[in-house]
């Protein structure tokens, strides 16, 4: 008796549809058990409509720009394709807007912390130039006694 093996079907290029994944997390945005269902999205092109963003005051200034625009200030470029989505679900999305946020604020830490840092050094070059003049000024003194 030979055992043979259950036929497999072939996974259809057309079921899969890339259109209808999260670009970044690819979770699928359409859900089919007998009824149709979507995930809440936004357009990674589009400025997003959505009132959390524009509620929250950690998300203040972002109200109209883009996921793209987002995503190529932190310095990730995403371009149209064929190929990928063009939506991103909503935790995704929440992401990119924390993400973004606090690479600002790194950004501006940074900023201060080398303003603070150039103060420190002019003050103290001013400071080093007053004490060698004041060391010039007593090797001057005790030469003249």
């Amino acid at each position: 008796m030979e055992l043979y093996e259950t036929p497999k079907k072939s996974a259809s290029a057309s079921r899969e549809n890339p259109k209808e994944e999260c670009r970044f997390c690819k979770t699928k945005l359409v859900i089919r058990y007998g009824k149709t269902a979507y995930i809440s999205t936004e357009n990674i092109f589009a400025v997003s409509k959505r009132k959390e963003y524009s509620d929250k005051p950690e998300f203040r200034g972002l109200e109209n720009k883009t996921s793209s625009q987002l995503c190529a200030e932190l310095g990730f470029n995403v371009a149209k394709s064929d190929k990928s989505s063009d939506r991103i679900c909503k935790p995704c999305g929440r992401n990119l807007r924390s993400t973004y946020c606090f690479y600002k604020r790194l950004k501006s830490v940074e900023e201060n912390d080398r303003a603070n840092a150039e103060a420190s050094d002019k003050k103290t070059a001013e400071t080093g130039q007053c004490l060698s003049e004041t060391n010039l000024y007593r090797i001057l003194d005790v030469g003249n006694r």
